[in-house]
């Protein structure tokens, strides 16, 4: 009994984190983008690959015929991304799931887009001073 109780407290603090996070990276446009390698057993691949294309935001790049898959997860914030993978991983055909490469960026909420430091207006006055 004890033991069930601890699972349960876990899962609510972990649920609470997860919350948190998504309430701060919310008021922040970001983009997220993580891969992965997966290694799955050989017979399971079309199941996991299944798994994998049926997450949001993903794309399987590569696959071996040993069963290796390589993929990427693409979201709007960290918590949703690793939600997903938390998904993946109780699947009985992967025998691991290994995190490869992360990056996001923080797309400043005033600008229109990612680039906004030079101006088209600046641009073209350069090019025509000379």
């Amino acid at each position: 009994m004890m033991i069930i109780e601890k699972v349960e407290q876990d899962a609510q603090e972990t649920k609470q984190i997860s919350i948190q996070a998504d309430s701060q990276t919310s008021k922040q446009n970001e983009y997220h983008i993580a891969s992965f390698v997966a290694q799955v057993i050989t017979t399971e691949m079309d199941q996991i690959k299944l798994a994998i294309e049926q997450v949001s935001g993903s794309e399987i790049h590569a696959v071996s015929p040993e069963g290796k898959i390589v993929f990427t997860i693409e979201g709007s914030h960290q918590a949703g991304i690793g939600r997903n993978i938390d998904q993946l991983k109780y699947n009985p055909g992967l025998l691991s799931l290994a995190p490869i490469y992360h990056q996001f960026i923080a797309e400043d909420s005033d600008s229109e887009n990612f680039d906004s430091n030079t101006p088209d207006s600046e641009t073209s006055d350069s090019a025509c001073s000379d």
